[in-house]
């Protein structure tokens, strides 16, 4: 039979290597011991999943495996399962979401990943039986349909801090006593930017959306929801045995199938100088229309247009940004210091800037447009302020490079039309609009 492949990667024989792979460690039990002593027929891995192509899949994945000699099964749990239903979006939206607890065979869930090149790393577990028939119990009792379903959380309770959490309950705490209050140098939102470093959307929607506590610095015990963080600090851990001798939790690491898709950065890529040339970039554009403007109609309609759109995305962003602090549960988006740089007040210049461009400046709601473009200016310059306060020191300086520039722009541009002589047209239109004086 062919194996089956997917940007030529051979997937099939993985079969025969997790075989040969967990034959070994179960052969390698000693007979009395598999019949004697509950759990001494166990086998214990962490697997842990590189990153894949979809947005959810960026952050990898991992399980617990469990090999059992006396059966020959191994079977794979984990977390962080969603599926699309009826409720997904409403509750995505809430705040508020159900994830769930997954069950599968080992091989084929290694069959999975490599079809989609993504690495599974092994890591045989250092447990006494009593640790792995109690961490067996425990995952079979998560495992039942009262138990599977958990409230999600990004960072505090997702797949892998669920996994990390089961290990330690095993542990007797072991593993918390070791990770906790060990400083990283990294914080959730670092990690976030690092892992989507390719997929530039959702780097900027993330630089966006996540707020001022995804900046504060994470401890090894936190920064465990990264799987691949996990497996990195299992590495280092080192566990007492019941005969008292002191070893390595993790006994022994394989790489069961590698990717051929390039690993993540390392840190989260500094694209301040990026951001800035696209803002300064855009606001030249305005002010070339602004100039422009004064003497054509073709580049006053441009720049009205181009006002319109601009206060129409940040009005939308910043709504968003409201709507999510306000109303949701999505405690990772507030309190946000971006809706200093994009406000719903931008609705409201969407609306008012091109009257006050290509209409009748007169009109209420023109004379509104250089007022508003003033207080969307002074509300990022405050956010500039804000930044240079440790405490209040958001991570969003790209963000300020990009969005302040333009809004300066837009200050110019309408300065320059609020002493601008009317346009006699439009005007007229506008008195011939207007009722008639008393």
């Amino acid at each position: 039979m062919t194996p089956t492949t997917k940007h030529g990667i051979a997937v099939q024989p993985t079969i025969r290597f997790l075989t040969a792979l967990l034959l070994a460690a179960a052969h390698a039990l000693p007979a009395t011991a598999q019949t004697r002593e509950p759990g001494a027929e166990l086998t214990i891995y962490l697997a842990t999943m590189g990153p894949g192509d979809a947005v959810w899949e960026k952050f990898g994945h991992n399980a617990i495996w469990i090999r059992d000699a006396l059966t020959g099964t191994t079977i794979a749990y984990d977390y962080g399962r969603f599926y699309f239903g009826d409720d997904f979006w409403p509750r995505f939206l809430r705040g508020d979401m159900l994830y769930s607890m997954g069950v599968d065979e080992a091989e084929q869930q290694l069959v999975n990943y490599s079809f989609y090149d993504r690495s599974v790393t092994l890591q045989q577990l250092n447990l006494s039986p009593a640790q792995r028939h109690a961490l067996r119990e425990f995952l079979e009792w998560n495992w039942l349909p009262e138990n599977r379903m958990y409230p999600y959380d990004y960072f505090r309770d997702n797949c892998s801090t669920r996994v990390r959490d089961a290990l330690d309950r095993a542990l007797g705490g072991a593993l918390r006593a070791a990770l906790v209050g060990r400083p990283t140098g990294t914080t959730f939102r670092s990690h976030s930017l690092r892992l989507t470093a390719g997929a530039p959307a959702t780097y900027a929607g993330l630089l966006l959306g996540l707020a001022l506590p995804t900046d504060e610095p994470i401890d090894a015990w936190e920064e465990a929801f990264i799987p691949m963080e996990l497996a990195r600090h299992l590495r280092g851990i080192r566990v007492t045995t019941e005969t008292g001798d002191t070893v390595p939790l993790v006994a022994e690491e394989t790489a069961a199938f590698e990717a051929r898709r390039a690993p993540p950065p390392d840190a989260a890529p500094r694209r301040f100088v990026h951001f800035l040339l696209l803002g300064l970039a855009l606001a030249g554009a305005l002010l070339l229309l602004a100039r422009r403007a004064r003497t054509g109609r073709v580049a006053r309609g441009a720049l009205g247009l181009a006002i319109f759109f601009w206060g129409l995305t940040t009005g939308f962003f910043g709504l968003i940004l409201a709507l999510l602090w306000l109303f949701t549960n999505h405690t990772a988006a507030y309190p946000n210091l971006n809706l200093l740089q994009v406000n719903p007040l931008g609705l409201l210049l969407a609306a008012a800037a091109p009257l006050a461009v290509v209409g009748s400046r007169r009109s209420r709601i023109a004379r509104v447009a250089w007022p508003v473009a003033l207080a969307l200016l002074a509300s990022s310059v405050l956010g500039v302020v804000l930044h240079a306060i440790p405490s209040l020191r958001q991570v969003n300086g790209p963000l300020i490079a990009l969005v302040l520039p333009i809004h300066a722009a837009v200050v110019v541009a309408m300065y320059r039309f609020r002493h601008m002589p009317a346009s006699p047209d439009a005007d007229a239109v506008a008195r011939r609009s207007a009722p008639a004086a008393a």
